[in-house]
């Protein structure tokens, strides 16, 4: 039974490691290309601004208002947003505003006790940012928020920024370790059984 298990974790390595040895090609081989060109001097927006961590909205406070935004500066910069919807409740006649349906909230700058954040809208999968949101709002991690609060709005347009991580290359060297030395005992284990049985 043990040498079943140890060759099904054996095959899950293996599975991993050729993901990340597969993964690290393609972009390599992406940004070698002459389509990849424009792509190389992007620069992680957590070097411009020093930050792009998640947060999450606190219970009761809400996005209102959002604006197109690229994944990186070679993006179209479109010029539409959204504004969420304003509901005239028949019971009691005040305004209910139901805000805009967010995920995947990230703080791209902090100024302050202000900060620019990107979300995706659920309804329609789109990219917007806000600048000038309450930090009050977010539940967020202070040691990266107060590390990069240099009381100052950087400006995204022309600045080459990429939201793509900067530990992408990190990331999957890692799982490369891990699979090939869970691989290799794997392989050690499987070949002790083998002995013992011989």
């Amino acid at each position: 039974m043990k040498k079943v298990i140890w060759a099904i974790v054996l095959v899950i390595a293996l599975i991993a490691s050729g993901t990340a040895w597969f993964s690290m090609f393609y972009e390599n081989k992406r940004a070698t290309s002459p389509a990849g060109a424009k792509e190389r001097d992007l620069i992680p927006i957590e070097r411009i601004t020093g930050i792009n961590a998640a947060a999450k909205l606190r219970d009761g406070f809400l996005v209102t208002e959002g604006f197109s935004m690229p994944y990186d500066d070679n993006g179209l910069w479109e010029h539409s947003g959204r504004i969420s919807m304003v509901i005239l409740s028949d019971l009691d006649k005040n305004h209910i505003d139901t805000g805009l349906p967010v995920r995947d909230i990230r703080i791209i700058d902090v100024y302050k006790d202000k900060c620019t954040i990107t979300f995706m809208c659920s309804d329609d999968n789109k990219r917007y940012y806000t600048a000038d949101f309450p930090l009050a709002y977010l539940i967020y991690d202070k040691s990266k928020v107060e590390k990069a609060d240099d009381g100052v709005r950087t400006p995204l347009p022309g600045s080459r920024f990429t939201l793509a991580s900067d530990t992408t290359n990190i990331k999957l060297a890692l799982i490369l370790i891990v699979s090939h030395g869970v691989a290799a005992v794997a392989v050690i284990c499987l070949c002790k059984k083998e002995k013992r049985h011989e």
